[in-house]
């Protein structure tokens, strides 16, 4: 069995239209990391004086040698196994899972499929370089498998098609969701000579194989491979995975494979050549090191801020804003933090999340944010891991939201409005506050993959925990900004958090990773006030003003019983990639996976009485008819 060599820099003789910065192609001794005791640096948001330089924003080196990701033994787990999808064969010795060059001109078993990159289809600069990672200019005939690490936006998809279309043989793409699914199919489509014909689709109620026997492209999800109830039409999806022996295996968001349930439905496909892809190349647990011999060494690397200030992704302006709790609120919280000290997996955690981030002081910055950046002529995505809060700013806002249980139908038409509804008029005046869909109100399920370039301000009220991982890719929504490229643009990525509560250390943790993995700058400001939605306060649209209205969401939100927090597709990733918080998920013990199995995916609480209730039934019959 041939191995990948040790170190992964070629001197490539690439034509370069524009040549880029030596950075990109020359790799850089990474910095001592700093000293985590003085890394927090507060400062005023309208701060230049600790403005660090580009070079001292670069933090992680264009490519990284496989040697740098060092194997972990990884101790054994102690939950009972789950039960097994047909598409989870007994696990394997990763060692035995590391796949050779793969010679796909000489292969005659497994026949060529017709397609090629389209004619008006141009690589930029670093994704030509990451496809020769792929198959090597010096050996145009070697597939190698591996990892390239791209920020979101910068056309990791785009990447993976090139690659493939020179290998030309059946492909088989794992995606995160069965939203990532119907994206990739459709770039693919549309990037490639592929007949629609010759894709086929294993993902929610799309199960479908592609046509002919002369092999095609069939997109699936890790859910779909590792359902262990599949129906009729999935069973059939099954039995043609197994049939097949793919020339090419494309992992998507590949840092979750190391989850043990994802790992060994990975090793039962076979395929000749592996390349995964993601834009944050870690976990919160030591199974990141697994993916050197799950998938392959890392090929090829970018870094953000190089990729921004080349006007590849847009700048962003990171900003945290921390509001006070209000008496009533820091009242309920502390007593909450009382009878839960001596139980951290009580219900009491849930119930100190749901008092911070309802914290009216926030909910009002928050709206107020969102009043002055469409009035601005921005477009706003709002992001809440928890439900009942999302429902909550959504109806406060008169916006609509996305979550779990929204239909396939009424998420296009949302995504589709969003796009399409003017942020600015015909003379370049921004429309009134009040246009409803240019700002959405999105689950975690909006972490990945949406591809809304219309997008340039994000905030986020409520996350996952210390999650780097999210952070980084909820920071991605906003890098695809169609207006990139015009000079002083920059989104916006706000972060709300209660000051005194459990959401300033993972703040600080997600924004660490920010500054000195991604090399951007975060600001901080106390509060919102000035002229942000001064026009708001003035006509009194702040909600939860008074003590009675802070007083009846108080109750409200002590009055729950059941955990309502998104969860995505992969739930067993989630589980590990946070096994190093010791914060529960959900009431109910052991994470509360089984217990809130039903309400998860954003189905209605018991309870439907209440203040934001009775706006969510009024927001919703307004909503019906304008959809």
């Amino acid at each position: 069995m041939a191995e990948h060599p040790k170190h992964l820099i070629v001197k490539i003789p690439l034509p370069l239209p524009s040549p880029l910065p030596t950075q990109l192609f020359t790799p850089q001794k990474r910095p001592a990391s700093p000293d985590p005791a003085v890394d927090v640096i507060l400062v005023d948001s309208n701060s230049e004086e600790h403005e660090p330089s580009l070079a001292q924003r670069v933090s992680s080196p264009i490519l990284e040698p496989a040697s740098l990701l060092k194997p972990v033994k990884r101790g054994k787990p102690t939950k009972k196994s789950p039960s097994r999808s047909p598409m989870s064969s007994p696990p394997q010795y990763l060692d035995n899972s590391v796949l050779p060059d793969y010679n796909f001109v000489t292969d005659v078993t497994l026949p060529t499929v017709d397609m090629e990159l389209g004619k008006d289809v141009i690589l930029r600069e670093y994704q030509a370089l990451a496809c020769n990672g792929i198959v090597p200019l010096s050996s145009p005939s070697i597939a190698r498998s591996g990892i390239v690490i791209l920020p979101c936006g910068a056309g990791k998809t785009l990447v993976a098609i090139a690659a493939a279309c020179r290998i030309r043989k059946s492909t088989l793409v794992v995606c995160s969701s069965k939203i990532a699914a119907d994206q990739f199919q459709r770039e693919w489509v549309k990037f490639s000579t592929l007949s629609p014909g010759y894709t086929g689709m294993f993902a929610g109620d799309r199960k479908f194989p592609w046509n002919g026997a002369s092999g095609g492209v069939l997109f699936t999800t890790y859910a779909a491979l590792t359902n262990s109830r599949p129906d009729r039409e999935a069973r059939h999806m099954f039995e043609f995975i197994e049939k097949q022996h793919f020339g090419l295996l494309v992992l998507d968001e590949v840092h979750v494979v190391p989850a043990a349930t994802f790992s060994r439905a990975v090793c039962s496909i076979r395929a000749s050549c592996r390349l995964g892809l993601t834009a944050t190349m870690l976990r919160e647990d030591d199974g990141i090191a697994d993916l050197d011999n799950l998938v392959g060494p890392v090929l090829f690397q970018a870094r953000w801020r190089e990729l921004a200030d080349l006007g590849f992704i847009a700048n962003v302006l990171c900003t945290q804003v921390v509001c006070s709790m209000t008496p009533i609120f820091a009242d309920a919280y502390t007593a909450a933090s009382q009878r839960s000290a001596a139980a951290a997996w009580s219900s009491d955690a849930h119930t100190r999340s749901l008092l911070s981030i309802l914290n009216p002081a926030k909910f009002q910055a928050c709206q107020r944010l969102v009043h002055y950046h469409e009035t601005r002529g921005d477009k706003v995505l709002l992001f809440s891991d928890h439900l009942f809060p999302l429902r909550a700013y959504a109806v406060a806002l008169g916006r609509p939201f996305i979550n779990g249980s929204t239909s396939q139908e009424e998420l296009r038409i949302i995504l589709q409005r969003f796009r399409e509804s003017p942020a600015l008029r015909a003379d370049g005046v921004p429309v009134p506050y009040g246009g409803r869909f240019n700002t959405v109100c999105l689950s975690r399920i909006g972490d990945t993959s949406l591809d809304l370039p219309e997008a340039t301000v994000l905030i986020q009220v409520s996350s996952h925990f210390g999650s780097r991982r999210q952070e980084a890719q909820r920071l991605g929504r906003i890098l695809r900004a169609k207006r990139r490229s015009e000079e002083g643009f920059h989104s916006w990525f706000y972060t709300l958090v209660s000051d005194e509560t459990d959401e300033v250390a993972f703040s600080e943790k997600r924004r660490r990773y920010l500054e000195e993995e991604c090399g951007y700058h975060y600001r901080y400001a106390t509060g919102v006030e000035g002229k942000v939605g001064a026009d708001l306060v003035t006509r009194g649209g702040l909600k939860y003003v008074t003590e009675e209205e802070q007083i009846a969401l108080r109750d409200e939100i002590l009055a729950l019983k059941k955990v309502e927090v998104e969860k995505e597709e992969m739930i067993e990733s989630d589980a590990e990639d946070e096994a190093g918080e010791g914060k529960p998920m959900a009431a109910g013990g052991a994470r509360g996976k089984a217990k809130a199995k039903g309400r998860e995916r954003g189905k209605a609480p018991a309870k439907r009485g209440g203040i934001v209730a009775a706006l969510e039934r009024k927001m919703r019959k307004n909503a019906a008819k304008e959809l």
